[in-house]
């Protein structure tokens, strides 16, 4: 069988899979991860401990009213009624400002107060997903979600609207752009076919991706522009080599699309060798990304190799099996007569092309590093406009602290002698001694005479692994550089004798960490 006849023949299962897995596919925008930390790293290790040992909280519910204050009782049977009604196999834990006593939860001018809401182990998206609804039901009162769990559903749903905008915008340029070159409108719409093909089959691959790694909205973007870039460029590389039949025979247009068969199936098959070892060599060298240690660019090296591959098998398949279509072929539906592949002198269509790529890249010459967080998402998103309104209205900008573990060092507790099973007296191993707050105050007040630190106050202990948990509040960007240094100054202060470790988290530390990763 000859190459058209091979790639018609793969064409076809592949359109019937890709119909039947597409529903698969579209999971992937309610699984996808921040993943961009180092998971070594402090800021990694704080929010790993703060799950698992003080069950830190997943949503943030925000309440205001216009005229009634946080402390009428009537406000307060309002929240709790709404809580109460939250299913008990979706939601673990609760806290407001009446079931702590924190005047930190507590806005300024006392109209508005917010719920840590903690979902149940498992898949912490579905849990919110059957909640989200009943956690804006409260009467009377304004309720706002935000936190890391909404936060991230909003990015996913924004990663898919800005996939299906980027593709609704590179698509007719890339078509007009081709149209311009090769004055066909079939040769330029047989690349961007193959790149929106590979563009599909990517969102399925990083689906099955998801089943044993992490993938972040920052792989998907990454592995959706390799893949259309590479699936159109190979594309049309093939397409030039099948069109350039034209110009050195056209009298041999004997059958089909182009040129004799043997002659078509000779430029394709070249093409195609070409391309396949492109890809290949490509593919190997991604793998490369599996050296960094963020856990988006080790899982970005494996998937980025993988829609590499299948960017090149797309690109050997579909132009062959379109193109070996009897009929006109590539000369077919010439829009602009007498426009057509040729060579074209280099240097001007060099500098043009440096030109313009300088050009784009003025706009990120003051760019700033850092995580995506909030600012990932528009204005008007619900979880970005909760964080603000809390960093700007509430005390100490309580959810955008530094989040600092103390683990302690402890000794046994004494306990009376005991006989022994031959009346020999021994002491048994006891318990070790108990953490409290003030196994850290020294510590605490050190920290809270650092520059921009408004106030450290506990946020939880744990005994189970001789830990002290602190959040040290600030009214600073936690992205800007002075968060950063204030996330450098916690981390150098000597925490006194009885201390093992000091880690420190957070959104200013998960950035400070981040680019200290990057360089």
């Amino acid at each position: 069988m000859r190459y058209t006849g091979i790639a018609r023949v793969l064409l076809v299962p592949a359109l019937v899979g890709a119909v039947l897995a597409a529903p698969l596919g579209l999971e992937l925008f309610g699984r996808m991860t921040g993943g961009a930390e180092d998971p070594r790293s402090g800021s990694a290790t704080a929010a790993r401990w703060s799950e698992e040992w003080y069950d830190a909280h997943d949503v943030v519910v925000l309440y205001r009213h216009p005229s009634v204050k946080v402390r009428d009782p009537r406000y307060r049977k309002a929240v709790h009624d709404s809580l109460r009604r939250l299913p008990a196999e979706h939601v673990s834990g609760l806290a407001t400002y009446w079931t702590t006593g924190s005047a930190s939860m507590v806005s300024g001018d006392g109209h508005a107060t917010y719920a840590l809401v903690t979902l149940r182990d498992g898949d912490e998206q579905e849990h919110y997903a059957a909640v989200a609804d009943r956690l804006r039901d409260v009467e009377n009162l304004y309720a706002g979600v935000g936190g890391p769990v909404p936060l991230l559903a909003e990015r996913n749903a924004q990663a898919a609207a800005d996939l299906a905008r980027a593709a609704a915008v590179a698509a007719p340029v890339l078509l007009a752009l081709l149209v311009l070159v090769s004055g066909s409108l079939v040769a330029a719409a047989v690349p961007v076919l193959a790149g929106l093909a590979a563009v599909a089959g990517t969102i399925g691959l990083l689906r099955l991706f998801t089943e044993v790694a992490e993938v972040s909205i920052t792989t998907l973007y990454a592995a959706a522009v390799l893949a259309f870039g590479l699936a159109a460029g190979y594309s049309v590389f093939v397409v030039r080599a099948v069109d350039a039949l034209d110009d050195e025979a056209p009298g041999e247009r004997v059958t089909g699309a182009f040129g004799g068969e043997a002659s078509r199936e000779r430029a394709l098959g070249g093409a195609g060798g070409v391309v396949a070892l492109s890809g290949t060599a490509l593919a190997v060298a991604l793998l490369g990304l599996l050296l960094f240690p963020e856990a988006s660019l080790s899982v970005l090296g494996p998937v980025a190799a993988a829609v590499a591959l299948l960017a090149t098998g797309v690109a050997l398949v579909v132009p062959a099996a379109l193109l070996g279509v009897p009929g006109p072929g590539v000369a077919g539906l010439r829009v602009v007569p007498g426009l057509r592949w040729r060579p074209r002198p280099f240097l001007p269509h060099l500098v043009a092309t440096v030109v313009v790529l300088a050009a784009l890249t003025v706009p990120y010459v003051q760019v700033e590093l850092g995580g995506a967080g909030r600012r990932a998402l528009p204005a008007g998103a619900e979880s970005r406009r909760v964080a603000e309104i809390v960093g700007r209205g509430f005390p100490g900008n309580p959810l955008e602290a530094v989040d600092v573990h103390i683990l302690v060092e402890r000794s046994f507790a004494g306990t009376a002698r005991r006989p022994g099973p031959l009346g020999q007296g021994h002491t048994p191993i006891s318990a070790v001694t108990r953490v409290t707050a003030s196994d850290v105050r020294s510590f605490a007040d050190r920290l809270e005479r650092l520059p921009h630190v408004t106030g450290v106050t506990v946020a939880g202990l744990s005994q189970e692994h001789g830990a002290v948990r602190l959040s040290v509040h600030h009214a600073l960007d936690p992205m800007s550089a002075a968060a950063g240094e204030l996330v450098a100054s916690i981390r150098s202060v000597d925490p006194g004798p009885k201390v093992r470790e000091v880690v420190a988290g957070g959104a200013a530390a998960a950035r400070t960490d981040l680019l200290d990763a990057s360089t």
